[in-house]
């Protein structure tokens, strides 16, 4: 459901293919574990050797607006807006563009451990 007033993500954005994109549900790192770098790392652990592109939803007043601008500093932009349902908040939608082309043998092959980082 998007908003009305509110961008929607554009055609091409979410347009899939079976390769594309890794979807981002939710990170969370015990309150002793945040700003140590804990999930930064879970992070980019799962996205090791990934293709495609990343998206997730964030909750733009979460922490004040601070978890959105990791997401930004990890490299994700926002693209538009959206409200999953219609007692969800309204959430920023936002994309890590992909680093490399897909994998050869088509969308569902495994990279090689030279792809890893």
């Amino acid at each position: 459901m998007v908003v009305e007033g509110l961008s929607a993500p554009s055609a091409d954005i979410v347009r899939e293919d079976g390769w594309r994109t890794f979807r981002l549900d939710e990170i969370a790192v015990l309150t002793s574990w945040r700003g140590t770098g804990t999930a930064r790392e879970v992070h980019d652990h799962l996205l090791a050797g990934w293709p495609g592109r990343a998206t997730l939803m964030v909750n733009p007043l979460a922490g004040d607006g601070k978890v959105q601008a990791v997401y930004e500093r990890w490299g994700y932009v926002p693209v538009g807006h959206a409200q999953p349902q219609d007692t969800a908040p309204v959430l920023t939608v936002m994309i890590r563009p992909a680093d490399r082309q897909p994998p050869k043998g088509g969308p569902r092959s495994q990279p090689s451990d030279a792809d890893s980082t």
